[in-house]
């Protein structure tokens, strides 16, 4: 009970929302850019600090389109992510978060990883 209130009352001070919301248009936006770059078939999407990574040609609306995800090429980004100390759930359909752990320079990371594994790929 303590640990949630001490929780609570640091997020009222910090408002670190906007940051990570922030950090969550960061990770969509270089990730959208570094695929089309290679030529490569992803669609980013989420909401705020959490994004899914789908190796799609068309657009990612329902469960449906899902369906269509490259699972060796997602299953083969999500080795790499991992070689390099980045972890996403799901090696099927990528899906990660951001938190307050995280700064600037663990989205660039991310998204240097994933300019290498597109340029391979």
């Amino acid at each position: 009970m303590v640990a949630r209130v001490a929780t609570i009352e640091e997020l009222k001070r910090t408002n670190p929302y906007w940051d990570l919301d922030r950090l969550g248009q960061r990770v969509g936006q270089g990730l959208r850019e570094t695929f089309e770059r290679a030529c490569a078939a992803i669609q980013v999407t989420g909401l705020g600090s959490t994004f899914g990574c789908h190796f799609n040609k068309g657009p990612v609306r329902s469960v449906r389109d899902v369906a269509h995800n490259d699972v060796k090429r997602s299953q083969a980004f999500h080795k790499a992510l991992l070689d390099n100390g980045i972890f996403m759930l799901t090696p099927q359909t990528l899906h990660g978060c951001i938190s307050t752990a995280h700064n600037p320079d663990d989205i660039e990371e991310l998204i240097a990883v994933a300019e290498k594994f597109a340029c391979m790929s």
